[in-house]
């Protein structure tokens, strides 16, 4: 995933902004830029790699900071290099941008400026986009903005600035997120809350089709070109929480942080011996139709479409209702027949992965009822649905999902029981579940003792040199297999496969040799 950071106002400095690009690179970047103005023009920096081979090859301690833009890249269109790495300039080289999402008429539109003289660097998509405000600009940035967008059809989380206006940022999302947040005398973008926590206590996400003017003082925001009211809502993470705990590595902290994680998905959920032992807030609105749903369909991508079939597994057996499960990413692209009565569930970490909040969005032009789990409040799908529960696993910095899938797990079953429930299971038997889940957290502990540590040390010194890797489970251990192999071609780019134990007769044993 790529990263935006971007600031104005005074004593902001260009080492800040790099400090806050760093937070957003644990996806990997294949490159990182800045831009800033200096003696009224804009200077951009560029390099292959992360912020720290931009710090290697350039001196940035007296660079002016009071408005400046980075990004860090993840490649998409064009080779991971200098030329494609944002910020992107037009032909004047008066206005640079960043931009996260993807342009899907950019081919066109590319044509269409080079028919009229304009010059393109790079390969990029997100090129298009500063000619094609260079094309309308007339004075007015934020107008140009606006005229540019319209001409655009895809995807933008996307901050501009302009050397004729020192004092001004504009931010405009569609797709993807961006939050803005304040200081004291100072504005701040980010596409990510990670990027802000600790600097402001509240901030703004950007809603589909709002642009922002942002100055060091405040911000406007403007929808269709009208200007309207925004209002802060939420409360961003402190620093700490995204700090690595005195673990070497992100994901190991998020490893260990499971047993507490999973205490407080359940925390004031669970109310053993209670006459209404699972209380689930965010589901109470929509209760009569998911009560009375002629199916549950769950959705999601990744980690989350394998949290989303063990769903598959729970909801019948202790709800007995009838569900299917989709990824999201077909969902989008298919035929669909739409069951009446249908519930449509959208199961997400970041709460912006872009299938999951478009299934969202076609869902709901089917009429469905829609409900989230997401991870991240205030996110583009936490908004979009209609009821939802919140997994409070806290950020989640590394690029292979741990935390967030067991907190996915825990938010599925107390759905499932708070659903039973109220289609008449008993207290008594709810109360035997909640029992259970309560032992959890401390089975999470005992796997993760020092002498667990070591067992699986010794386990993976066996296995390095293996090549090719199967994890095999049965009913509701198949969707744990295929997450297993997912984690493992993640981090350690082995080749990995899952497979319901029963089918390995069926076609997968003919690959077993002495290297699998």
């Amino acid at each position: 995933m790529c990263g935006i950071f971007g600031q104005i106002g005074e004593g902001r400095t260009i080492q800040q902004l790099v400090e806050c690009l760093q937070l957003l690179e644990f996806r990997g970047p294949d490159s990182v830029g800045i831009g800033f103005i200096q003696s009224k023009e804009i200077k951009v920096l560029k390099a292959v790699g992360r912020t720290s081979d931009l710090l290697a090859e350039n001196d940035i301690s007296n660079l002016p900071g009071k408005i400046a833009i980075g990004h860090v890249r993840w490649a998409t269109h064009g080779q991971p290099n200098q030329l494609n790495a944002h910020p992107h300039l037009d032909c004047s080289g008066k206005i640079a941008i960043v931009h996260n999402g993807l342009i899907e008429n950019h081919t066109e539109l590319k044509k269409q400026l080079e028919s009229i003289g304009h010059h393109f660097v790079s390969q990029t998509d997100s090129e298009v986009i500063s000619h094609l405000i260079e094309g309308n600009y007339c004075g007015n940035l934020r107008q140009a903005v606006e005229s540019a967008l319209k001409l655009i059809e895809g995807t933008y989380g996307l901050v501009v600035m302009h050397s004729d206006h020192p004092d001004l940022l504009i931010a405009a999302a569609l797709g993807a997120p961006l939050i803005i947040g304040r200081q004291q005398n100072c504005s701040l973008v980010a596409s990510s809350e990670i990027a802000l926590a600790g600097l402001v206590t509240e901030a703004v996400h950007l809603q589909d089709g709002d642009v922002f003017e942002i100055t060091s003082s405040a911000y406007q925001r403007y929808r269709s070109g009208f200007r309207e009211m925004s209002r802060s809502d939420r409360i961003l993470a402190s620093k700490d929480r995204v700090g690595k705990g005195g673990y070497n590595h992100y994901m190991i902290k998020e490893i260990h942080d499971q047993p507490t994680v999973f205490m407080n998905v359940c925390g004031g959920r669970l109310n053993h011996g209670a006459e209404d032992p699972i209380r689930l807030d965010g589901l109470e609105e929509s209760a009569a139709a998911l009560i009375d749903a002629s199916n549950h369909l769950f959705l999601g991508c990744g980690t989350s479409w394998h949290a989303a079939l063990l769903a598959n597994y729970l909801f019948p057996r202790i709800a007995e209702v009838p569900v299917q499960v989709e990824y999201a990413s077909e969902f989008n692209y298919r035929d669909l027949i739409m069951l009446p009565k249908t519930v449509i569930w959208a199961i997400s970490q970041s709460g912006e992965t872009a299938d999951t909040l478009l299934s969202v969005k076609r869902a709901k032009k089917f009429g469905c009822r829609t409900i989230g789990l997401v991870n991240v409040v205030g996110s583009q799908i936490a908004r979009a649905v209609d009821s939802g529960v919140y997994l409070h696993a806290g950020p989640e910095i590394g690029i292979a999902s741990t935390k967030a899938f067991t907190s996915q797990v825990a938010a599925l079953i107390m759905s499932a029981l708070w659903l039973a429930q109220r289609r008449g299971l008993s207290s008594e038997t709810i109360n035997e579940y909640i029992v259970e889940l309560l032992t959890i957290p401390n089975k999470m502990q005992i796997m993760l003792s020092d002498d667990n540590k070591r067992k699986i040390e010794r386990l993976a010194g066996k296995f390095k040199e293996a090549g090719n890797f199967l994890f095999l489970g049965r009913g509701i251990n198949f969707p744990v297999a295929l997450e297993g192999a997912l984690k493992l071609k993640e981090v350690s780019y082995i080749h990995a496969e899952g497979y319901p134990a029963a089918e390995m007769k069926h076609g997968p044993i003919a690959l077993i040799d002495e290297n699998m």
